[in-house]
């Protein structure tokens, strides 16, 4: 997904910004992410665009990915302190 953005920034040296606007695949609300050249990568903002499998994507609003990344950092944590004791 990175490199397909970056190559659009190449193709388009003059864009400062590309937006990408859709629906939350949680709460269906509208989404607009904001994607801004940084150096070496690029920058989200507004919310997250994750990949589900290869050239397929999804959007999130920033309280949907919020919700979902403090869940998997939890559960990652409970897996690894498991791991921890079982050892």
């Amino acid at each position: 997904m990175i490199a397909i953005i970056k190559n659009i920034f190449k193709a388009n040296p003059e864009a400062s910004k590309i937006v990408l606007k859709g629906e939350c695949s949680n709460c269906g609300r509208n989404v607009e992410i904001n994607i801004t050249p940084t150096s070496g990568e690029v920058g989200l903002q507004s919310g997250a665009l994750l990949e589900s499998s290869p050239d397929k994507y999804f959007a999130k609003c920033p309280d949907c990915y919020t919700v979902i990344s403090l869940i998997t950092h939890h559960f990652h944590l409970k897996k690894t302190k498991r791991r921890l004791r079982a050892g």
